[in-house]
This record gives structure tokens, C-alpha cells and sequence, in this order.
């Protein structure tokens, strides 16, 4: 299995106005961002007046999020933006259910197995 050494890396205040973007750089070597690496993807983010607090959904073919969109957008309770009172609409990568309590029982159940046989 390769390690991936560094997942992520900014330079500067963040995203959020026009004709900001990310790259998406493979750095093979681990030796940081140089001539050598490739370029897997990069997009450019639009103008995004109007649209505070919403995340650029590449995947939707270029759009700001709206909540239920084709990847699930939600929005946040707490609020913020330009005037204050707008969420922040995004859509999460994969939602993982929460493990029911009869997996949780028979986790505990297991341990205590363990436990026992183990003395």
C-alpha cells in the first residue's frame, strides 16, 4: 500500500472569488511540489457573487451547491456569509450510517469473549 504523505496544502487567504482555483498535483516523490510532479486535475472557480456560503460542485458539471441537490447538499444550522444569515450549502463526500446498537452489542459481546479466553 503507498503512503500518501501529504493530503492537502494552501498558499494564500482561500477560496471564494472569481477566478480562484485548486490543482490537484501528484507529488510521487514526496518531495514537494516541483517540476517533476503531475497535474491530475484543477478547476477554476467562477465569479461567486451571489452565491455566499455555497460550495462549487465540479462533479454537477460546474454549479453552485443548492440543498438536495444530485450529490446530496446540505446546509449548515449555524450561519454566516455576506449578510449573516445565510448556511453554508455543501455536499459531504459519503455519509457513513451510524452502527446500530445490536453491532455495538455484539462488539461489546466479542471483547468480553476475548477478555475471558485470554485469562
Amino acid at each position: 500500500m503507498a503512503s500518501i504523505g501529504q493530503v492537502g496544502f494552501a498558499d494564500g487567504a482561500g477560496l471564494g472569488a472569481g477566478g480562484d482555483g485548486v490543482g490537484v498535483i501528484l507529488d510521487a516523490d514526496m518531495n514537494g511540489i516541483d517540476g517533476g510532479d503531475s497535474l491530475i486535475d484543477s478547476e477554476l472557480y467562477p465569479e461567486a457573487a451571489g452565491f455566499s456560503g455555497q460550495s462549487y460542485d465540479v462533479e454537477l458539471g460546474g454549479v453552485f451547491s443548492t440543498v438536495g441537490n444530485g450529490n446530496g447538499a446540505v446546509a449548515t444550522l449555524i450561519t454566516g456569509g455576506t449578510t449573516g444569515g445565510e448556511p453554508a450549502i455543501g455536499s459531504p463526500f459519503s455519509i457513513v450510517p451510524e452502527p446500530t446498537s445490536a453491532v455495538l452489542g455484539l462488539l461489546g459481546f466479542a471483547l468480553i469473549f476475548r477478555r475471558r479466553n485470554s485469562r
